[in-house]
């Protein structure tokens, strides 16, 4: 079985992962695609936007 390593920590892992286990725990972002990583962006901006709203 082939085995590379993770791109963050170097622990050698299953070539169909993208990141190890401690790494995914970590930072839950890592597995996030670009566009979900926007998606989630947008949605905390628009959460501050209207909570700054109400206050005003």
């Amino acid at each position: 079985m082939i085995i590379k390593p993770c791109p963050y920590c170097g622990k050698l892992i299953n070539p169909e992962s993208l990141v190890c286990s401690h790494c995914r725990i970590v930072n839950p972002f890592v597995k996030a695609s670009r566009r979900e990583k926007a998606k989630n962006v947008l949605v905390i901006a628009l959460v501050a936007a209207f909570l700054i709203w109400m206050i005003l």
